[in-house]
């Protein structure tokens, strides 16, 4: 009688292998669901050879998590990625650890970057001393001390890798005591036509990352704030530069704020970035605001340890202002396109030689040469000549014939019809024996530089 039934009990281990079983001769229908698992069989005991082409698809895999990603970490392990929330991407954190889902900048790869002369590359009006407030060294970035110092701003050839240029702010004249009052800090103004793009007093208000590159020969704790001029709200952040005279990369993100009026299409401030330098007990006495929230002066720069008005410098460097909650590379632009977007707030020329040319047609009559702003400005700029004399000091706007010759009286020299494309550089009253009837009469500019001033 044939055997029908063997028990696992009649047989010796191993005593039936492959060669005692002909192919195919056991399949789906001589052993029970789940019979087999990774238990019974040796490692890569299954592989492409056994398996046919398309026999494993979605039905056979066991059931999973919506959204979940299967990946393996330094040591080869399978693991669980996610899910991410609408919008995430998947961002890969290199080598020794899994990929995870990170916001993503809502601008495209291209004007990510808010703010301008990020890279400090312009510097239209070079180096500035005896600040207490004002513009100098890059372009956009005003110092901004009350009661509390004097100070040098310049641009530096002195940048961590990937950069040229830098701000530095050198203490020139201490203030060893520091007021209740004072403050100071470096100030870069941001135009409402570039902040609508945030979403700033809506619900669907986005994060803001700021990142930039810093150091001092001062270590200790700083404040970055954001302010908003519109709404009179704030945030700020504490950054600590760890180690004297190096540069260090700083990076830090902030909830989008849904309070508020939104930004509109205009041409006035909107935010104002502030890097502290010192401040007095009126701004420190509070709690810091590390989230947005209507303007209280003592939790505005809270934990602040260093005081750079009794002594110090500071450099700044590589800053970027993106919507969204990463930190993307540093967006470059050429420097032509840096400039142009710096002289919508500023233009200064440089000037030497014949600046401009006007007919005068009887002696002593009105020249009135039109000049053109080479951006148009953000608004009607304020128009600065150098001093004007009929002398040959330099750095003076003076009178001059096309021979070069200079009248006894300097006559009156002035800018009218000002607006945000050009303006008119007037001259009269000149000696009447200089400006005879169809003569020609130019401003001659000796090294001097006439200043146009649109900043916010």
């Amino acid at each position: 009688m044939a055997l029908t039934q063997v028990k696992a009990l009649g047989l010796a281990a191993d005593s039936i292998d492959e060669t005692k079983l002909a192919d195919n001769s056991i399949d789906s229908e001589h052993y029970n669901d789940g019979s087999i698992d990774h238990e019974h069989l040796a490692d890569d005991a299954v592989d492409g050879d056994i398996i046919a082409d398309n026999a494993v698809g979605l039905a056979h895999m066991a059931a999973g998590t919506d959204g979940v990603i299967i990946t393996y970490d330094a040591s080869g392990d399978p693991v669980h990625v996610g899910p991410g929330t609408d919008g995430q991407v998947l961002t890969s954190t290199g080598a020794g650890s899994p990929p995870a889902f990170e916001d993503a900048s809502s601008d495209t790869l291209s004007f990510r970057r808010i703010n301008h002369n990020g890279d400090c590359s312009v510097a239209q009006r070079g180096t500035i001393t005896g600040l207490t407030s004002g513009y100098g060294g890059p372009d956009r970035y005003k110092l901004y001390a009350a009661s509390h110092g004097t100070y040098t701003a310049s641009q530096e050839l002195d940048a961590p890798d990937g950069f040229d240029q830098s701000l530095k702010i050198l203490n020139t004249a201490a203030d060893t005591s520091i007021a209740s009052s004072a403050r100071l800090h470096v100030q870069h103004r941001i135009e409402k036509y570039d902040l609508i793009r945030t979403k700033k007093g809506t619900s669907g208000a986005l994060s803001l990352t700021a990142q930039f590159w810093v150091k001092s020969d001062k270590t200790g704790t700083y404040i970055f704030e954001m302010w908003d001029n519109q709404n009179n709200r704030h945030i700020s952040s504490t950054y600590a530069i760890s180690s004297a005279d190096t540069w260090e990369k700083k990076t830090m993100t902030f909830a989008g704020d849904t309070t508020g009026d939104a930004f509109a299409a205009a041409n006035t401030s909107g935010i104002d970035c502030n890097w502290w330098l010192a401040a007095g007990s009126n701004f420190t006495s509070g709690s810091l605001a590390t989230s947005w929230t209507a303007n209280t002066d003592t939790n505005r720069c809270v934990g602040q340890t260093v005081n750079i008005g009794d002594s110090g410098n500071w450099y700044m460097t590589g800053f970027q202002l993106e919507t969204g909650s990463t930190a993307t590379d540093f967006e470059y632009r050429s420097y032509g396109d840096e400039l142009a977007r710096c002289r919508r707030y500023f233009q200064n020329w440089d000037c030497e030689g014949y600046f401009a040319a006007g007919g005068a047609t009887s002696a002593g009559a009105s020249i009135v040469p039109c000049h053109y702003a080479t951006e148009e400005m953000r608004a009607t700029p304020t128009v600065t000549l150098p001093n004007t004399t009929s002398s040959t000091s330099s750095g003076e706007i003076r009178h001059s014939n096309h021979t070069g010759s200079t009248p006894a009286t300097a006559g009156t020299i002035g800018v009218n019809s000002i607006s945000k494309c050009g303006f008119n550089v007037s001259g009269t009253s000149f000696a009447s024996s200089f400006g005879a009837a169809g003569n020609t009469v130019y401003l001659y500019t000796d090294s001097c530089q006439i200043k146009i001033d649109a900043e916010l």
